[in-house]
C-alpha cells in the first residue's frame, strides 16, 4: 500500500510554518522517517511538499519559506 504522503506532510503545517511547533516537529520527524524508510529522496520529498502547499496553501503564498525551513531539517537525511 502507497503512503499518504499529503496526509503526513499536513500533520507538519498546523502551525505557522513547516515544524515550527514540538508536535509539528514530532510528525516532521515521522515524515523523515517514512521517507528514508521507502527511499525517497530530498527531490521527490520537495515535490511532494510543493504539491500539498499549492494544493492547500495557496492563497497565503507560495510556500519558498516552508519549503526552504523543511530543507534545512530534511536534506541531509535524504541523499538524492
Amino acid at each position: 500500500m502507497a503512503r499518504d504522503w499529503q496526509r503526513l506532510i499536513t500533520g507538519c503545517f498546523v502551525g505557522p510554518d513547516f515544524a515550527t511547533y514540538p508536535a509539528d516537529e514530532k510528525r516532521a520527524f515521522e515524515l523523515l522517517s517514512a521517507a528514508r524508510e521507502d527511499g525517497l529522496g530530498w527531490k521527490a520529498m520537495r515535490r511532494q511538499l510543493t504539491r500539498f502547499l499549492g494544493d492547500r496553501m495557496a492563497p497565503e503564498g507560495d510556500g519558498r519559506s516552508q519549503i526552504a525551513r523543511a530543507r534545512i531539517l530534511f536534506k541531509p537525511w535524504l541523499m538524492y
